[in-house]
């Protein structure tokens, strides 16, 4: 408890020191700090759940060479040796995992640490694993009241190894819960993605002059409302969907938190991706795609961002030689005469509109004649 408290600390304040001048650099670009939630889950949960993980690793590969070293005992005990000379001996092998523990209980036994002493710190030191544990608990009682501690020793090896057997099979099962879990997360990402691919071109419709697809336009929500509302969706969503899986797998709801920066990661990923940037659009019409030489070409349109008129936005016309700038007014239109060439042939006419931090150009092919 106290290594995973000093671990938590020292990664959240060190994830608070690294974000914090980062979030201060970036504000406001929205997608960098979408990014950097990522990268603040990461450092301040990343190391103690990693720690978590690999100490439950280390737990399980422990129980797994136990059965096989209680079986190594009781059959040193069945053979004449007593059990502290049978743990003794018992270090000689490798047990993986268990094997540290085997050792550190052998040096104890030599230096003259009483048996039930020796087993009692054992027990305390892998007290994390409730199979262990317990088992040791048995083998003192046992001990302590003068059983028949070799067929004690099999019995709990071979109830051990039953208990395994039937949580590998549990565990397979529960592998394609987490499965379905997953899918079903990526399918409602994808959902959201769509949905407001989808109302994108309606709230444009909606915000035009006459029409209203909510009540009145007054009350329309804007693109804005369904951003906010999409991020809590699927925020909501991740956390609940890792926390459910932590706990279908391991039992344990803070075991879902790997699991829920994952789904936060790939839901934060998309949603910056698809739904956070704005999105701008450039429409460029002639009124003739065809004129003589030295006359002049009429260019209009409009900048659009999200369905809403954009104006002020500088608008730069080039053709051959010539260029011409305006500003879009307030209906987010523009109107513009260029001089078309002295020579005739086929040329291109380039729209760029500027505006904030987006450029974009628009090309149109137009011909000249004498």
């Amino acid at each position: 408890m106290k290594d995973t408290t000093t671990i938590f600390i020292v990664s959240m304040s060190a994830a608070v020191l690294i974000c914090l001048p980062l979030l201060i650099i970036i504000w406001p670009n929205f997608i960098y700090i979408s990014y950097l939630m990522i990268l603040f889950l990461g450092l301040g949960v990343g190391p103690l759940t990693a720690y978590n993980y690999l100490q439950n690793l280390r737990y399980s590969n422990m129980e797994k060479q136990f059965p096989g070293f209680l079986q190594e005992l009781a059959e040193a005990k069945r053979a004449g040796m007593n059990l502290p000379n049978s743990i003794i001996n018992a270090a000689k092998i490798n047990y993986g995992a268990l094997s540290p523990e085997v050792k550190k209980m052998s040096n104890q036994l030599s230096w003259g640490v009483p048996l039930p002493r020796v087993l009692r710190m054992f027990q305390t030191r892998t007290k994390k694993s409730p199979y262990i544990y317990r088992s040791m608990a048995i083998i003192l009682e046992s001990y302590h009241s003068g059983g028949n501690i070799a067929k004690t020793l099999e019995a709990i090896s071979h109830s051990i190894t039953t208990i395994k057997e039937v949580e590998a099979n549990r565990q397979s099962i529960l592998n394609e819960q987490v499965v379905i879990i997953y899918a079903i997360h990526f399918i409602f990402v994808g959902i959201i993605v769509a949905m407001y691919t989808i109302m994108l071109p309606l709230l444009a419709v909606q915000g035009a002059p006459g029409s209203s697809l909510f009540g009145s336009a007054s009350s329309a929500p804007s693109t804005e409302y369904f951003k906010v509302l999409f991020f809590l969706t699927l925020a909501i969503q991740s956390i609940c969907n890792g926390f459910v899986a932590g706990e279908a797998k391991e039992g344990s709801v803070s075991a879902g938190l790997k699991h829920t920066i994952i789904m936060l990661s790939v839901a934060i990923i998309g949603y910056t991706s698809f739904i956070l940037p704005t999105q701008v659009n450039l429409n460029v019409n002639l009124k003739d795609n065809e004129n003589y030489i030295n006359d002049d070409f009429e260019v209009f349109g409009e900048l659009e961002e999200e369905g809403k008129r954009i104006e002020g936005a500088s608008i730069i016309i080039d053709l051959a030689d010539e260029e011409e700038v305006t500003t879009s007014d307030t209906n987010g239109e523009y109107h513009v005469r260029i001089k078309a060439p002295s020579v005739s042939g086929i040329y291109t006419i380039s729209v760029t509109a500027i505006y904030e931090n987006t450029d974009l150009t628009v090309t149109k092919e137009v011909l000249v004649m004498d």
